[in-house]
Formats: structure tokens, C-alpha cells, sequence
């Protein structure tokens, strides 16, 4: 068993408004894509953002086993 970490946070930057409730990881980054394989998806342990256009969304990630 073990943990790896992101050594910095990833950042996107959003295009319009909304509430974001987590995050998820998969083998392709095509927007709207539909193949690929999902990796892992959770909830943000902060609970939900609420986000307007133009803001910068920073998250974390660390694996373990």
C-alpha cells in the first residue's frame, strides 16, 4: 500500500456558471467524448462550489492502494 499525490493542484479555467460537486479521472480528455476509461470519481470533501464564468477551479488528487 501507498499514496501519490498531484505535486501541484490542477487548474481549469470554467466557461460559464453552475455548482461543481467533485471531480473524475479517465484515460482521454476529449470535451464531450465518450470513450475512454474512467479512472475515479468523487465528491469534494469541501461539499459543493458554486462557480461563475471566467473562474479558476484548482483541484487535488492523490491515488492510494
Amino acid at each position: 500500500g501507498g499514496s501519490k499525490a498531484l505535486s501541484a493542484g490542477l487548474s481549469y479555467t470554467l466557461t460559464g456558471a453552475g455548482t461543481v460537486k467533485g471531480a473524475f479521472l479517465a484515460t482521454t480528455s476529449t470535451v464531450d467524448g465518450t470513450s475512454g476509461v474512467l479512472y475515479s470519481a468523487g465528491l469534494f470533501t469541501g461539499g459543493d462550489k458554486i462557480v461563475s464564468a471566467s473562474d479558476v477551479l484548482t483541484v487535488s488528487y492523490t491515488a492510494s492502494a
